[in-house]
């Protein structure tokens, strides 16, 4: 019986062990779960903080308290020429959309500012989100959402030129102003001063040219270099000095041809070679052609120089008549001596005459 008991007493040792074993277990992997409950939970209260301080960044204001970004004073550059046609397709979603997305205004993204204080008022410095306005205001709205940062005058430059490239098809006058913009706001100089250096490498980067620079322009020229390799890197492009000198002749050509290649109907190289063309109704007509034929730049060439070859004389006698009085006129005849002035008068007659005759037969 004692060996009984014993293996009994044993058996249900074993048994009590084994539950508390399955208990601790449990009881880990009840922890596990808390731990994993509880990693999820802080990790989606982080998210939810991001998000609402995202949101709360975001506030609706009025647009008349947003002005245009100053960078040293001066309105920062925008746009070279506005697209009415974008403008009113945004205006006609937005009124659409009206009711939904941010604080139901039908606007899907706000537009970037920066606060500024204007003596004891303030206001707001419009970063990025020109056509946005323009439509808001274009559906009489007075209030529009902004996301409003932090940022100093080297970023707000990068962040527009950065919206501007990413959203729309930035122009290629955009681009090298805004590109001036930002390099002479880096290198503390002019536009002006700026275009002149950029001008002024082509010589230096010649090799078949024998060109000095001082020595700061040197350096100018290596800063210029490496703002041009930052704001290639900020915008995802590749900027060199070699190509600024072609890009900057085209800020100077017609404003008929300025439009067509800001919409993207001519290439820039044929731009400037219609820019050659003075006559306004020839540089449309030729124009039309690219756009048409698509033609190399060998064909414009031809083209373009089928124009300016001298117009034959006209052997028409009507035309010969009609430019027969170029270079007469009556304060010339008045300078004449008498004798030259009586035989100035009756060929006057005569010709009024014979002017007559010829009316009669053309009213018959």
């Amino acid at each position: 019986m004692a060996v009984k008991d014993h293996l009994k007493e044993k058996l249900q040792k074993m048994k009590r062990e084994q539950k508390l074993g399955n208990n601790s277990s449990e009881n880990n992997d009840k922890t596990k779960s808390n731990d994993s409950v509880s990693f999820e939970t802080n990790h989606n209260n982080e998210k939810k903080s991001d998000s609402t301080e995202a949101q709360d960044n975001v506030k609706l204001l009025d647009i008349d308290k947003i002005r245009e970004a100053l960078i040293n004073e001066k309105p920062l550059y925008n746009r070279e020429i506005i697209n009415k046609k974008k403008i009113l397709e945004l205006a006609s979603d937005i009124k659409s959309n009206s009711g939904k997305f941010l604080f139901n205004t039908g606007l899907m993204h706000p537009i970037t500012v920066r606060e500024v204080r204007v003596g004891e008022e303030i206001h707001y410095e419009r970063i990025s989100g020109f056509n946005r306005v323009e439509s808001f205001l274009l559906n009489g709205l007075k209030k529009i959402p902004a996301l409003i940062v932090n940022v100093d005058d080297e970023k707000t430059i990068l962040v527009r030129f950065k919206e501007n490239s990413l959203k729309d098809n930035l122009s290629t006058f955009d681009e090298i102003n805004q590109i001036l913009t930002f390099s002479s706001f880096k290198l503390n100089i002019t536009i002006d001063e700026l275009k002149t250096l950029i001008m002024s490498s082509v010589s230096h980067y010649d090799k078949n040219k024998q060109f000095t620079f001082e020595s700061y322009k040197i350096k100018q020229l290596d800063s210029l270099e490496n703002c041009l390799h930052l704001l290639g890197q900020e915008i995802g492009r590749t900027y060199s000095i070699k190509t600024l000198p072609a890009k900057l002749s085209l800020l100077k050509i017609q404003s008929v041809i300025k439009e067509w290649l800001s919409e993207g109907r001519i290439g820039e190289t044929n731009a400037r070679e219609i820019n050659k063309i003075k006559d306004e109704a020839i540089i449309l007509e030729v124009l039309e052609f690219c756009e048409k034929n698509l033609p190399t730049v060998k064909l414009l060439k031809e083209k373009i120089k089928s124009y300016n070859k001298p117009k034959e004389k006209s052997t028409d006698n009507f035309d010969k008549a009609k430019n027969s009085f170029m270079g007469v006129s009556k304060v010339k005849i008045k300078k004449l001596n008498e004798a030259d002035k009586k035989q100035a008068d009756n060929l006057l007659k005569e010709i009024v005459e014979k002017v007559s005759e010829l009316q009669k037969i053309t009213e018959k």
